[in-house]
């Protein structure tokens, strides 16, 4: 009959510390992932002065961007960053680019029923980003574009000027 050898410290020590340590980095890129997400969830309402030669009366203008509206930011947020704007009866309100994330389907329903929410005296203007481009087809970085992605930039141009 053989008698197994005893357990070696050496081994264990290893096999602990190598746990440990997939254990540790586990929980920090989950952290980190978290906080990452938790931090496109979170909005502020910034406010600046400034003197501008030739007006009347003062200006509020609201500037939007970045909503990058897709799998990680939905209507909800959205909703919530509209509400703020019109909160500050703005007289003037500017889209600066990125409102679709580059996954995010050109007909985002959802999205333009909420901007076209967004109503403002001297008028809602908005440019596209380089992820709006993104999610027509087109990608302005390595200029590979769905042949498609003109009319798709087109239709969703046209579903957004329609609310006003």
């Amino acid at each position: 009959m053989r008698i197994p050898a005893p357990p070696d410290p050496a081994r264990r020590r290893v096999l602990r510390g190598l746990t440990r340590s997939l254990l540790g980095g586990g929980a920090a890129v989950a952290f980190l992932g978290s906080a990452g997400a938790a931090q496109a969830y979170r909005f502020g309402v910034t406010r600046h002065t400034r003197a501008l030669g030739g007006l009347r009366a003062p200006l509020t203008a609201a500037f939007l961007t970045d909503l990058h509206y897709g799998p990680y930011i939905g209507v909800g947020s959205v909703r919530a960053w509209v509400e703020a704007t019109l909160a500050l009866r703005p007289d003037l309100i500017l889209l600066g680019g990125d409102q679709f994330d580059r996954r995010a389907h050109a007909a985002s329903a959802d999205l333009l029923a909420e901007l076209a929410r967004l109503r403002a005296p001297l008028g809602t203007y908005a440019v596209w980003g380089n992820h709006d481009y993104g999610s027509f087809g087109y990608d302005r970085h390595s200029g590979v574009r769905q042949p498609d992605w003109a009319e798709r930039r087109g239709r969703l141009e046209a579903a957004s000027r329609r609310p006003g």
